[in-house]
């Protein structure tokens, strides 16, 4: 089990190239329809890994869920997203230090 990029259904095929050159299998998020356009496909908005564990929101598609289940622990956290800021941005985050 090689490692994955959570990519939006957006990705051009030639970032989808370059991942699988290099060994990265892509796996497209499903659309939220819980926020506006374009956001709708932005991985970010919706999911959030750090060390072995993919956080996200309660309504992620389970269809993506199962795609990505034998290479992170999922914690379905209570956070639901919304079309109004800061609603659509609880995963949004970066991890330091």
């Amino acid at each position: 089990m090689g490692p994955i990029a959570i990519i939006s259904p957006e990705a051009s095929q030639n970032t989808i190239a370059g991942l699988k050159k290099n060994d990265i299998m892509p796996v497209t998020i499903t659309p939220s329809p819980d926020v506006v356009r374009p956001l709708t496909g932005h991985p970010d908005l919706q999911v959030f890994y750090s060390n072995g564990k993919l956080f996200c929101q309660k309504n992620t598609d389970t269809t993506f869920l199962k795609k990505i289940e034998s290479h992170a622990e999922i914690i379905v956290c209570d956070s639901a997203l919304s079309s109004r800021y800061p609603g659509d941005i609880p995963f949004n985050v970066a991890c330091t230090g």
